[in-house]
């Protein structure tokens, strides 16, 4: 119990503390990455001093039962992992780690050169992968959706399909685009075949 209350204590440091430590400095040390020199700090005034001590401070030690809690980035709670600003990234980042771990334990039996049958590969897909990457999705995606309205801001599809509209309106004015047949556009409609650039014009 003392060794993590020692590891997750934040102890208060005040103004005389952050002085006593700069006179300490050595003169003749080489500076950081930074170029900062202690020559330098040991000439700052008490205003970038008292800067630094606020910096530096810390809120007072939150405790549960008379137990110390340590502060961390991120919590889990309800499967679902927020940071301080309840961003979604450390629980997709999570959540993509897992799935990538699991599909490195399945991929000897998932690769192309597999006996099994689509059938049984699509079932373990579906039961083992894609849950874990879609847990509380429908709240990532209405968290999304509303971002993009609140912001007025496009989604990556949209975005993709600006530039890709705007890309060919400019093949118009070029000789070499017309040199080239590249302004007609094929039929949009090709089954079975991956999809071409001049399909993301609207």
């Amino acid at each position: 119990m003392e060794d993590f209350a020692t590891k997750n204590m934040l102890v208060y440091i005040n103004h005389t503390e952050i002085k006593n430590n700069i006179k300490s400095l050595p003169y003749r040390k080489s500076p950081g990455a930074d170029q900062i020199t202690n020559q330098m700090l040991k000439k700052l005034p008490n205003k970038p001093i008292t800067f630094l001590t606020n910096l530096t401070q810390t809120p007072n030690i939150v405790k549960f039962d008379n137990e110390p809690i340590g502060w961390k980035s991120s919590v889990k709670y309800s499967r679902v992992i927020l940071d301080k600003i309840l961003n979604w990234w450390p629980h997709i980042s999570a959540k993509l780690q897992q799935a990538y771990q699991r599909l490195g334990v399945l991929f000897p039996i998932l690769n192309r050169k597999s006996i099994i049958s689509k059938k049984y590969t699509l079932n373990m897909y579906k039961q083992i992968l894609r849950p874990l990457i879609l847990y509380a999705s429908p709240i990532l995606d209405s968290c999304a959706n509303t971002l993009h309205n609140d912001f007025k801001i496009p989604t990556i599809d949209e975005h993709i399909n600006h530039i890709a509209n705007r890309f060919f309106q400019s093949l118009k004015n070029s000789n070499g685009a017309a040199h080239y047949n590249l302004i007609v556009s094929p039929p949009k409609i090709r089954r079975l075949k991956r999809g071409r650039p001049h399909d993301r014009i609207k």
